[in-house]
C-alpha cells in the first residue's frame, strides 16, 4: 500500500491554530481483491477538525467492485485536540464518509 498527502495554503483559525486549508492526496493498494485499487483526491479543511474530501477511486478487480467511482467523504475529528503529538498512542477518532457511484451523480 502506498499513500501520499501534500498539504498547502497555510492559514490560521480564529484561535491562532495554524493548519493547511487544502491537501492533495493519492492512495494505492495492490492486489486483485475487494480492497485492491487506488484513488486521488483533493481535501478542503473547513476548520482544522472538519474536512471534505472528494475524488475518483478505481479497483484492481472490476468483477468484484465494478467501474471507477466518485468518492465524497465528510470528516469531523473527535476527542483529541488538533496538533497533539500522539507518541504511539491512538490517533484521533475520525467519523463520517460515503461513496457515491458515478451513475448516481448523473
Amino acid at each position: 500500500m502506498l499513500s501520499f498527502e501534500r498539504p498547502f495554503w497555510k492559514t490560521k483559525d480564529q484561535s491562532g491554530t495554524a493548519y493547511s486549508k487544502w491537501a492533495f492526496l493519492a492512495d494505492y493498494a495492490s492486489g486483485k481483491n475487494t480492497i485492491g485499487g487506488g484513488g486521488v483526491a483533493i481535501k478542503y479543511y473547513v476548520t482544522p477538525r472538519c474536512s471534505l474530501l472528494t475524488g475518483p477511486v478505481w479497483f484492481n478487480d472490476r468483477t468484484l467492485n465494478g467501474k471507477w467511482k466518485w468518492s465524497v467523504h465528510v470528516s469531523r475529528q473527535l476527542l483529541c485536540p488538533v496538533g497533539v503529538n500522539y507518541h504511539g498512542r491512538s490517533a484521533p477518532l475520525d467519523i463520517g464518509g460515503g461513496l457515491l457511484s458515478r451513475e448516481n451523480l448523473t
